[in-house]
């Protein structure tokens, strides 16, 4: 079996220490997911595969466009369910994109 070499953690970005680090920590990162829904301009509750943990870690983005948080746009209830506000539910062909992190169980 090979011998991985040593990491020069000198020779890292910020963002790829974050990441070795995240990992260590047991957190994985989720990119680009869809959420279960339907896009339709009438639907506001889609479903993330995954409970984002942090929950401020999730951002979400309608055809490109990053949505707010908080209430401002959606609302992240518990186990990963997004409530849309009437406002800013989406309509066919807008895609939602979702990006987080979690802690695998």
């Amino acid at each position: 079996m090979p011998i991985a070499p040593a990491i020069n953690f000198n020779s890292l970005t910020a963002l790829e220490i974050a990441i070795i680090q995240a990992i260590a920590d047991g957190t994985y990162f989720v990119d680009e997911e869809t959420p279960t829904g339907t896009v339709n301009g009438v639907n506001t509750t889609f479903t993330l595969a995954s409970a984002p943990n942090p929950t401020t870690s999730l951002h979400l983005q309608s055809s490109g466009i990053r949505l707010q948080g908080g209430g401002i746009d959606y609302t992240l209830k518990t186990a990963g369910t997004i409530i849309f506000k009437s406002g800013s539910k989406p309509f066919a062909p807008e895609v939602i994109l979702a990006d987080y992190r979690v802690t695998p169980s």
